[in-house]
């Protein structure tokens, strides 16, 4: 689904509507979290790098997924993430080890406030409630289109699909 801004009138301000598309950021974020199957047993998460660095939106973002968020000090946090799951992937090493030589829990932690985690918890719900109602009417998702493209040295087949894309 792409964003929206619901209730949206000329009086909102530029910060206003600044605050709305990070505060729908971290409530997907939360959406997200509540998808994965062991999100009830979550007890902190790690954050690096980015948006990280900006303190009112990690405020925002562990009052919104209340739980506290253990900065990282990481430098190229996403590319060496990205290597330590192949590299776990490729059973190069194991996520323990990973931890266990890469311990990013000695940054600050940001705690949710009490107040805010229960005001977000309202919004979250109204959240969900908003985007159930625009989906139901959304058209289908459209199927991936194959794009092929002729190959530059003859080969075993004259096009190679290349990419997959939405129209």
């Amino acid at each position: 689904m792409r964003a929206s801004w619901t209730g949206l009138a000329l009086h909102h301000s530029r910060q206003q509507l600044l605050h709305a598309a990070l505060e729908g950021l971290a409530l997907s974020i939360r959406d997200g979290l509540q998808a994965l199957p062991a999100a009830d047993t979550v007890k902190h998460l790690r954050i690096a790098g980015g948006g990280g660095t900006d303190p009112a939106w990690r405020q925002m973002l562990a009052d919104v997924l209340d739980v506290p968020l253990h900065i990282a000090d990481v430098s190229s946090a996403s590319g060496r993430g990205a290597a330590l799951l192949a590299a776990q992937a490729a059973d190069l090493t194991t996520e323990a080890d990973i931890f266990a030589r890469h311990d990013t829990t000695a940054g600050p932690v940001i705690t949710p406030r009490p107040g805010r985690s229960d005001y977000y918890l309202q919004r979250y719900d109204r959240y969900l409630h908003r985007l159930h109602a625009l989906r139901a009417h959304l058209p289908p998702t459209p199927q991936p289109v194959r794009h092929l493209h002729p190959q530059a040295s003859a080969g075993p087949s004259a096009s190679t699909p290349l990419m997959e894309s939405q129209p």
